[in-house]
């Protein structure tokens, strides 16, 4: 019985687009086409994942063989969100779960509620998901022991977002993406060149 369970909920994860384990999202595989949140409406209550401000992890898992992911958040749990980006977009390759460890906020967003969202462009189109999140001071690199890449999963920053052309990269088939965190900057949405200015590299992605 415990292995036809395991074998439902894989084959749930294998039909799915993307879905955004961590911190969790309401997830309708049909409607994550629409915008901006994949046709749900995310709620922050108490229950709700806190997402330390200095350091947080985000971890995903894709079906498809490419991706091209963008990272945003807002403070606004309403719309209009006015999400603002916090890192450049995630080129993927590879279909499993893959991991980014170390994506920073504003400090001043310490004790507010708020929504992660999580798009990705790729082969069927614009894909949408987002996570209610209490943001919290402090650090955490980790989503838990499962935070890590997929064997043949690799992973670069780029500027798809802005100009499309690619930054320097780097990629590995297994550990998870990092980021050197960006600071107050990071969240100001502008031109990938200016998030790198305030110091996030090129994608490392750990053994």
């Amino acid at each position: 019985m415990r292995s036809f369970l395991l074998g439902l909920a894989t084959a749930s994860l294998a039909a799915a687009h993307f879905q955004l384990k961590y911190p969790a999202a309401g997830f309708d595989d049909d409607l994550e086409g629409t915008g901006p949140c994949g046709g749900v409406t995310p709620v922050v209550d108490s229950g709700s994942p806190e997402i330390t401000v200095d350091q947080f992890a985000v971890q995903i898992f894709t079906s498809h063989p490419m991706g091209n992911f963008s990272f945003f958040a807002t403070t606004n749990v309403a719309e209009p969100y006015n999400f603002t980006e916090i890192v450049p977009s995630v080129k993927t390759t590879g279909a499993g779960d893959f991991c980014l460890t170390s994506i920073s906020l504003p400090s001043d967003w310490a004790g507010k509620q708020g929504i992660l969202q999580v798009v990705d462009q790729g082969p069927d189109g614009v894909l949408y998901q987002c996570a209610p999140v209490r943001f919290v001071e402090g650090a955490n690199s980790t989503a838990g022991p499962s935070c890590k890449n997929a064997s043949s999963f690799a992973a670069e920053w780029t500027s798809a977002t802005t100009t499309g052309e690619e930054t320097n990269t780097t990629s590995s088939s297994a550990g998870a993406a990092t980021s050197t965190p960006a600071g107050a900057g990071a969240a100001l949405k502008a031109g990938v060149g200016s998030v790198l200015g305030f110091g996030l590299l090129a994608a490392a992605l750990a053994l």
